[in-house]
């Protein structure tokens, strides 16, 4: 595979794994390319069958495929993966449909580390989203001081 090919697919992906979402940065380096359908079942090393991924899915995912597209992996190129799979508490991925059961179970979704690095992503964004209501507030509370500070300096003349 080409190194022009390899950073294609790793910037299309977002430097993110197209199955797990693990990014780069969480993990410390670059991550692996996936034949989604495995060069042994056929797959080749066009752009549309290639997954950026980390090590983990791609040691659980192995060689899997299935002829049966019901019995697939979910692909990050074709499949809405928010129709599959819902993130619940704590970092725990659910399933909305038989595809999202088997993604989960196959490439191991629902493993400590992963549930424990989505948990505390979300604890990080909503903890962003509070900091964004507290500069707000802090923002009003100051416009609010420039106003009676306005009228206290009126009141004094």
């Amino acid at each position: 595979m080409t190194r022009e090919r390899r950073e294609f697919v790793r910037t299309r992906e977002n430097r993110r794994c197209g199955y797990c979402g693990v990014a780069e940065s969480s993990v410390g380096g670059t991550l692996t390319i996936d034949h989604f359908r495995p060069t042994i079942h056929g797959g080749g090393d066009e752009p549309e069958n290639l997954v950026y991924c980390c090590h983990c899915c791609n040691s659980f995912k192995g060689d899997y495929w299935h002829d049966d597209p019901e019995q697939r992996l979910l692909s990050p190129r074709y499949d809405v993966m928010s129709e599959h799979l819902l993130l619940i508490d704590r970092g725990t991925l659910q399933p909305l449909s038989q595809r999202g059961t088997l993604h989960i179970r196959i490439l191991h979704l629902n493993r400590d580390a992963l549930v424990e690095h989505r948990f505390e992503l979300t604890q990080m964004e909503a903890a962003r989203e509070r900091q964004k209501l507290l500069i707000a507030q802090i923002n009003e509370m100051e416009r609010r001081v420039i106003e009676l500070q306005r009228r206290i300096r009126d009141l004094l003349s």
